[in-house]
């Protein structure tokens, strides 16, 4: 091959996923994009980027609340950072947010296949491996979904530090430039925490290629260990600086949850892998609540196959494959602590980053393979990959359609999970927002029969028996969800609609304000807190007593704008829809 053709090569993979994700540009917002993005309260001024580096990651949507009441929390300032440079250039146009995924995604898919190069597999292997990661549909939730960004973004720099890192020896450390390796690291890991696990099962690739006794060996690992561990050193004390807590559990009883489940998980992650898939786990709780022992068996089944190829392979001086069947478990060993209770979904975004040396491996295991073939088996058989590789990335194209609307991303999780509520509560939220209020009472109720301890599906039930008059079922459901999470705005709210209709002025004008300082951008408690001006203007005590309310701390930021409302000397104008209005 000429210099030419191989210095263009590793640019093919790029642009397979340019062609097989063309279909996210019309895509739009879904689930967390709106609170994240569309309604984000940093990300619309490059003058918020140092709040964004001092804060956990719900900051920007809830100013640390979410950080107060959680056991896990995120620290991934890049995404944010990168969600505000977007929004100053380009507004709410999601089809620029999509290209921008898209072209992330296609640099890993060059990254990749020049880490394969310089692993030393051959041609066949890494490019092969670094197509099949462009147009992989397992991991299509990553790249198809804005919010899901801070994977690839994070892959760019685990990618990145990974070529720069690798020889055609990794054992001689030498030359290696070892600051940039640390600063693509501790990059990586304000980018999600994905690298902090799938850093150490590399240092395998040093151990096996490096000649001499164990201690040179162990020499050689620990030396070539320095600039990760710099890097995700300095992430980590920068990470504890910043939320105060390691935040990464509830103790050892979450922990004994989650690790009972990783052997299902795990197996389930390289299953994906070998069997492309779009689907998306609305609720990775009810998929992984009550494992079998059948389920434990094909675990059992397929883990135990990978680890046997994978040693086969690395007695034959091919490490690659045990080093990738580390990352997959590893990879896995964060998402189990999400199976403890509801409140998390997906599924391609939890394989994103893992999935790229996995199918190095696995190319470079399909090429030995194929040589030990005959001719005209070798070519039906480079066929029928190649075929596989077209019927997936048209799979992955029309995976987009998923996520073209809110509609069609809640109809996609129905189908892709029907027993799990989320789904439904999302299509309920969507239909409502139709005017189609009778069919998202169906949804909205079927929600609250799959899962009667979900205070979301309470609320959206709550406002769905609210929108077709149903007002004392409405405040029954409201004190449901409220006494299922306290703190729930949208429960919330309709208790403080429940108090203003019973006269109690006072009580649900001051539960109102709690709502408005949490979520100030929402136009129905406003158009509300109108609504109770004019109540309070015979009532100079209430009124006074409201006024005095806004004086406490808590409600400053919106104590401006609430003080000229109930002073009437603001008008506020009817949401588009609003359910919440006083009788």
């Amino acid at each position: 091959m000429d210099s030419k053709k191989e210095r263009l090569l590793p640019w093919l993979p790029a642009l397979a996923a340019a062609v097989a994700y063309l279909s996210a540009l019309r895509s739009g917002w879904v689930w967390d994009d709106h609170r994240l993005i569309v309604q984000g309260r940093l990300i619309d001024d490059l003058r918020n980027l140092p709040a964004i580096f001092t804060h956990d990651a719900s900051y920007n949507t809830d100013l640390g609340e979410a950080a107060r009441r959680s056991h896990l929390v995120t620290y991934r300032p890049l995404p944010f950072a990168l969600f505000t440079v977007e929004r100053v250039l380009f507004g709410l146009r999601p089809a620029a947010f999509h290209a921008v995924s898209v072209l992330l995604h296609a640099l890993n898919a060059s990254l990749l296949a020049r880490v394969g190069r310089r692993l030393g597999l051959p041609t066949e292997a890494w490019l092969g491996a670094s197509v099949a990661f462009a147009v992989h549909t397992s991991t299509a939730e990553a790249v198809h979904w804005v919010n899901g960004v801070s994977d690839p973004l994070c892959m760019v720099f685990v990618l990145s530090a990974l070529g720069a890192w690798c020889r055609p020896n990794p054992g001689d450390a030498r030359g290696a430039p070892e600051l940039l390796v640390a600063a693509l690291a501790f990059s990586a890991a304000l980018a999600k925490e994905l690298v902090f696990v799938l850093a150490p099962p590399l240092l395998l690739l040093v151990w096996a290629r490096s000649p001499g006794a164990p201690s040179e060996r162990a020499r050689r690992t620990l030396r070539a260990s320095v600039p990760w561990a710099t890097g995700l050193g300095v992430a980590l004390l920068v990470r504890y600086l910043v939320l105060r807590r390691a935040a990464a559990g509830a103790g050892g009883t979450h922990y004994l949850y989650a690790l009972a489940r990783l052997p299902l998980l795990a197996s389930d992650a390289v299953r994906a892998l070998l069997v492309p898939s779009p689907r998306v786990l609305p609720s990775i709780h009810l998929a992984y609540r009550s494992p079998t022992l059948a389920g434990y068996a094909v675990a059992a089944g397929v883990l135990g196959l990978a680890l046997a190829l994978a040693v086969w392979q690395w007695r034959r001086a091919r490490p690659l494959g045990l080093v990738a069947l580390a990352q997959v478990v590893a990879a896995m060993a964060p998402i189990t602590l999400l199976t403890w209770r509801e409140g998390w979904s997906g599924w391609g975004r939890y394989l994103y980053g893992a999935s790229a040396l996995a199918l190095l491996a696995l190319a470079e295991a399909a090429v030995r393979a194929l040589e030990a073939l005959r001719p005209p088996l070798r070519r039906l058989a480079a066929a029928a990959l190649v075929t596989l590789g077209v019927v997936t990335a048209t799979q992955t194209f029309l995976a987009g359609d998923r996520w073209r609307s809110e509609g069609a991303w809640a109809r996609a999780m129905i189908e892709d999970q029907p027993e799990a509520a989320f789904g439904h509560e999302r299509l309920a939220a969507v239909l409502s927002g139709q005017g189609r209020d009778a069919e998202a009472l169906v949804e909205a109720r079927l929600a609250v029969r799959l899962n009667a301890n979900a205070a979301d599906a309470w609320a959206g039930y709550a406002w769905s028996l609210l929108a077709v008059g149903r007002r004392e079922e409405a405040f029954r459901a409201a004190h449901r969800a409220a006494s299922l999470d306290p703190l729930l705005n949208s429960a919330r709210y309709l208790l403080a609609l429940e108090n203003l209709e019973r006269g109690q002025l006072v009580p649900g004008g001051l539960l109102l304000l709690r709502v408005l300082a949490t979520e100030p951008d929402q136009p129905g408690p406003w158009f509300t807190l109108q609504q109770l001006a004019f109540a309070v203007r015979d009532d100079p005590s209430a009124r006074e007593a409201l006024l005095r309310a806004l004086e406490d701390p808590p409600l400053a930021r919106i104590a401006v704008r609430a003080r000229a409302i109930l002073q009437g000397r603001v008008r506020v104008p009817p949401p588009r829809r609003q359910s919440g209005t006083l009788s």
